[in-house]
């Protein structure tokens, strides 16, 4: 949502799963188009994950009701 690319090994340990279990959803999320997973330019070893532009959206309408859920 802030537009943050984020490196796929800083996503696993955030999750606080097994590093399997993190990689496989990763996985498991960016064949169903959920997440983007690109090179990252600076470092060629390395892989960046952002939302995809529908996720993004979806996750703003999601929070959009649960707001107005909670204000009435």
């Amino acid at each position: 949502i802030e537009g943050r690319e984020i490196s796929i090994s800083s996503l696993c340990l955030a999750a606080g799963v097994p590093a399997t279990t993190a990689l496989r959803w990763i996985k498991t999320m960016t064949d169903d188009a959920m997440l983007v997973r690109r090179a990252d330019p600076a470092d060629g070893r390395r892989f960046l994950i952002e939302m995809s532009e529908a996720t993004a959206a979806a996750m703003m309408s999601c929070l959009g009701a649960l707001r107005e859920r909670l204000t009435a």
